[in-house]
């Protein structure tokens, strides 16, 4: 809910906050999605989101090392 978002990125980062929570997309986010994205669009937003999914269970699983000197994630506090 940040200012510094568009719309459209607004939409995005629901969509992927859903998609990564519930494995699905509310009907209001779709219908936000729908005022920046046509219908190819909104599907590939799925499968991209899908595809970074099976990417990071490919290198959790198999010990992938990070590359040196990449940048990192900011480490949660508990």
């Amino acid at each position: 809910e940040a200012t510094c978002w568009s719309a459209s990125e607004a939409a995005l980062l629901r969509a992927a906050d859903e998609l990564h929570d519930r494995a699905e997309i509310s009907e209001p986010t779709w219908a936000e999605l729908s005022r920046h994205f046509d219908e190819a669009q909104r599907i590939e937003i799925v499968v991209l989101a899908g595809l970074y999914r099976a990417i990071s269970y490919v290198v959790r699983a198999t010990g992938v090392e990070l590359e040196p000197g990449a940048p990192r994630f900011p480490v949660r506090a508990a």
